[in-house]
């Protein structure tokens, strides 16, 4: 929806403890209902939020070939990354899974995790290092 507002076609003034709404219409100022104002008003914030976003948002038919083919590059690159990061997952023992599933896929602290498994917190952190050096490990060199 096209208007023709800008930020200074709205104001509000107080007289006698009263609020008044006024705007611009047709180049004149005129004092509107409150209900009128904020139809109208929001109405200019909404196309404001729609014209940002038209302008943020990029057409994939807009996209030079150069830029198509580096999109397609980096999603299969991503897709493999996700790929070789589930491999190493499923490479992890149960308790292994448990504990990284737990910190990095539910949030839960190390405290928490530590609590739940009945261990250190300091035990807890020693382990989650070795399973990402494991993780690393498979990941840079394959299934071993």
């Amino acid at each position: 929806m096209k208007n023709d507002y800008n930020r200074y076609n709205f104001w509000i003034e107080k007289n006698d403890e009263k609020l008044e709404y006024y705007m611009v219409v047709k180049g004149e100022k005129i004092q509107v209902p409150r209900e009128v104002f904020l139809i109208c008003q929001n109405s200019y914030r909404k196309m404001l939020r729609e014209s940002e976003r038209d302008r943020v948002i990029l057409h994939f038919s807009d996209l030079t070939q150069a830029e198509k083919y580096q999109i397609k590059q980096t999603y299969t690159k991503e897709m493999m990354d996700y790929h070789e990061l589930n491999e190493a997952l499923n490479s992890l023992t149960h308790q292994e899974r448990r504990i990284i599933d737990e910190i990095y896929y539910q949030g839960f602290s190390e405290r928490i995790v530590a609590a739940n498994l009945g261990i250190p917190e300091a035990t807890l952190n020693k382990r989650k290092h070795k399973i990402l050096r494991k993780m690393k490990t498979y990941m840079i060199e394959g299934k071993k």
